[in-house]
């Protein structure tokens, strides 16, 4: 007699390569061999009695009903997941993923998530910068952090950061330039970021009128590279405090005018079942110390 259920191991198999759409990703991310996972979606394939996926030479694509299928299959995982991490007792370990805005990521988290490696070292920390839409549910990823004006999504969002904006550049740059502050901010060169509405557009409309965004020599896609580009001293950027304040405090930048409240912030995203994990009330926790210590202006070791 046919069981009722395919065996449970070939579903995480058959999610993880629905999703990523390849059997090599897949396998990578389960820590199993490709021919594993290939092994096991031919296997339910043989359990339905139909192919879940077409095969081509460089492509993988699901069936329309493989699709179906395997969001079903994540909500009933996760639901397993959030059952195993409530189990009374249980000591907070294995992978917690994450989803990190770049210039958040590359600016403050990576010189402080050795403190957290340290303190938890049963907790792996999975980090991906790629800018997932988080207008629906997160998926592949635990938590994520960006940078937005207000919540974007039925998700849980908590506020970690405001953020002030200022206009910088390089001690060197500001000393070629043989020029006060006020008339650097009136010429450029400007480095603009693609895609962000607080950019000098509106910063230039309010203070300096005659001066163009369009005096640019550098236009980059994230904040980070634009502040990278500052440092190099190619022009004047729009610098976010605080991630900018350990480069204002090394001398690398200086600022040439007052900043501004940002209207965007940045925010802690992720479901209210994610959160109750071990693993992420211990990184929510530790988050949150870290950015109370930065705001306090105390070095983190003494707490």
């Amino acid at each position: 007699m046919k069981a009722d259920m395919p065996p449970l191991n070939t579903l995480r198999f058959f999610e993880a390569a629905t999703r990523l759409k390849s059997f090599k990703r897949a396998a990578e991310e389960l820590n199993v061999t490709a021919s594993a996972v290939s092994h096991s979606i031919q296997t339910l394939e043989a359990w339905f009695g139909s192919p879940l996926f077409i095969r081509e030479t460089r492509a993988l694509t699901p069936t329309f009903d493989a699709l179906t299928y395997a969001e079903r299959v994540r909500g009933v995982l996760d639901l397993l997941h959030d059952a195993t991490a409530r189990v009374p007792g249980r000591k907070a370990q294995g992978t917690l993923s994450l989803s990190i805005a770049p210039t958040f990521g590359s600016r403050w988290l990576m010189p402080r998530i050795r403190g957290f490696a340290e303190r938890y070292p049963d907790i792996r920390i999975d980090l991906d910068t790629v800018r997932q839409n988080i207008e629906t549910d997160l998926i592949g990823v635990d938590l994520a952090i960006r940078r937005a004006v207000k919540p974007a999504s039925r998700q849980t969002w908590l506020r970690l950061i405001n953020e002030e904006i200022v206009p910088v550049c390089s001690p060197g740059f500001f000393q070629r330039a043989s020029r006060n502050e006020s008339e650097i901010l009136s010429a450029g060169p400007f480095i603009t970021v693609r895609g962000i509405t607080e950019d000098w557009s509106s910063w230039l409309t309010t203070d300096y009128p005659r001066s163009s965004a369009g005096n640019g020599f550098v236009q980059v896609d994230t904040i980070r590279l634009a502040i990278e580009a500052a440092i190099a001293g190619l022009g004047i950027a729009l610098g976010h405090k605080p991630l900018i304040n350990d480069d204002l405090e090394k001398g690398d930048l200086m600022t040439l005018a007052h900043s501004r409240p940002a209207k965007a912030c940045y925010w802690l995203i992720g479901s209210e079942l994610v959160f109750e994990r071990p693993e992420a009330r211990l990184f929510r926790q530790w988050l949150l110390n870290e950015l109370k210590v930065m705001k306090s202006g105390k070095a983190a070791s003494r707490l």
